[in-house]
């Protein structure tokens, strides 16, 4: 496939994969076209070849299924437009998406797996990557998710916050506070950043009231 089908493809898929799920964040509704036959044929008018377009079809229907919680039926088009064009990382981060929402963390970290192989600099894969891992119980390899998806999307508030939870569930209380901190500086809506940023200071000083004088610099 040459870069002016890339640049064609992209164009097509346009910004339709959600964000969602997130520990403290649900899922954001995408651009759509008006039906998926409209949007292959758009495709198709563009330069992207047919199977793609089809998949790209498939990709938007299931998106629609996962937006209205039609789970089941969402997973079973996403498969279908990996079938047709397997490389496009959008399919396998709303596929892994659904999943999360029936709680099959294990499958649902494959598919995200598979959309950063595709794109490593995909952002919200990284940070749902890190949610799933929350989610079975890998808080260390959670937080070094969320790294990644902050290096990648500096701005984006999420991936602090959830990095933030992370590190409370290893008593790391501290750096949550600055995570916490990291969130809300980036969005002062976010009510879950805000709260938790003041429990975790409350932890501190509780911790620093309790520790023994001569061993609060050790």
């Amino acid at each position: 496939m040459n870069t002016e089908q890339l640049d064609n493809r992209a164009w097509a898929l346009g910004d339709r994969s959600l964000a969602g799920p997130a520990i403290s964040m649900g899922l954001t509704a995408p651009a759509r076209a008006s039906s998926p036959r409209r949007m292959a044929l758009a495709a198709v008018d563009a330069g992207v070849p047919r199977q793609t377009a089809a998949a790209i079809a498939a990709f938007d229907a299931g998106t629609r299924l996962l937006e209205q919680r039609m789970l089941a039926e969402a997973i079973a088009l996403f498969d279908q437009a990996i079938a047709l064009d397997p490389e496009l990382p959008e399919i396998h981060f709303n596929r892994a998406n659904a999943l999360a929402a029936l709680e099959l963390f294990a499958a649902a970290l494959q598919g995200y797996d598979t959309a950063i192989e595709l794109r490593c600099c995909y952002s919200q894969a990284h940070s749902n990557r890190g949610n799933t891992l929350y989610a079975l119980g890998h808080y260390g390899e959670a937080i070094t998710s969320f790294d990644q998806a902050i290096v990648l999307q500096p701005d984006m508030p999420e991936p602090y916050l959830n990095r933030g939870n992370a590190l409370v569930r290893l008593n790391r209380y501290a750096e949550a506070f600055h995570s916490y901190e990291a969130a809300v500086t980036r969005d002062s809506k976010l009510a879950e950043a805000v709260f938790n940023k003041g429990l975790a200071l409350q932890i501190m000083m509780l911790d620093a009231r309790d520790t023994p004088p001569g061993k609060l610099n050790h």
